[in-house]
C-alpha cells in the first residue's frame, strides 16, 4: 500500500489529508451473464436474462447456479444487474456455496428503472446489511433461487473487497 500526505494549510484551512493507493489485486472480480448459469424451472432465459413469471416459495422457486474457482482468499460482495418492476415483486434468495435458506438469505431489492446494478443485502435485525462473503481459494458456486415474479437478472459480478488499511495514525495539524 502506498500512502500520500497532502497538507491543506496553503488552501485556507489547516488539515492533513491521507490518501491511499491500493495495490493491484489479481483476480479481483468475476462477471457472469445470467444466461450462462445452470438454470432450472420456473426460471426461464429470455434475451440473455433470467426470471420467473410466478411467485413461489423457496422450494418451488427457479434455481440458477454459477460456478467459479478462486486462487486468492478474500472477502467478496455480489453485484447483480437486475430489473425490478416494483416494490411488490422484488425479492430473490441468494447464497454462495450453500442452498439459500428462507428467511436468512432473502434479498429484497429496491425497484429499478430498467436494468441497474444492485449490491446483495441480507436481513439483519431491523435494517438490511450488505452481505460480504469470506471465501477461501478453491471451487465455489453462487446459488440463486426465485421468489417473486418478474425479477429479471442480466448479470452477476463477484467483486473482491480491498482489505482495510492498517497502521493508521492521527496526524497533528501544522
Amino acid at each position: 500500500m502506498k500512502a500520500t500526505i497532502q497538507n491543506c494549510a496553503g488552501l485556507g484551512f489547516a488539515a492533513t489529508v491521507l490518501g491511499f493507493a491500493w495495490p493491484a489485486l489479481a483476480q479481483s472480480s468475476f462477471e457472469f451473464k445470467a444466461s450462462s448459469g445452470i438454470v432450472a424451472d420456473p426460471f426461464v432465459v429470455t434475451n440473455d436474462s433470467i426470471r420467473q413469471f410466478v411467485d413461489t416459495d423457496l422450494a418451488a422457486g427457479g434455481r440458477a447456479v454459477f460456478s467459479f474457482t478462486l486462487t486468492n482468499a478474500g472477502t467478496y460482495a455480489l453485484i447483480f444487474s437486475v430489473n425490478v418492476p416494483n416494490t411488490e415483486t422484488n425479492s430473490l434468495y441468494v447464497d454462495i456455496d450453500n442452498e439459500p435458506q428462507d428467511s436468512k438469505t432473502i434479498w429484497k431489492i429496491p425497484a429499478t428503472s430498467g436494468f441497474e446494478n444492485r449490491i446483495v443485502f441480507w436481513p439483519e435485525n431491523v435494517m438490511p446489511k450488505q452481505k460480504n462473503f469470506t471465501l477461501a481459494p478453491g471451487n465455489h458456486s453462487i446459488i440463486v433461487r426465485g421468489k417473486e415474479a418478474n425479477v429479471q437478472i442480466a448479470s452477476i459480478i463477484l467483486r473482491r473487497l480491498p482489505a482495510a488499511p492498517t497502521n493508521l495514525r492521527t496526524a497533528k495539524s501544522p
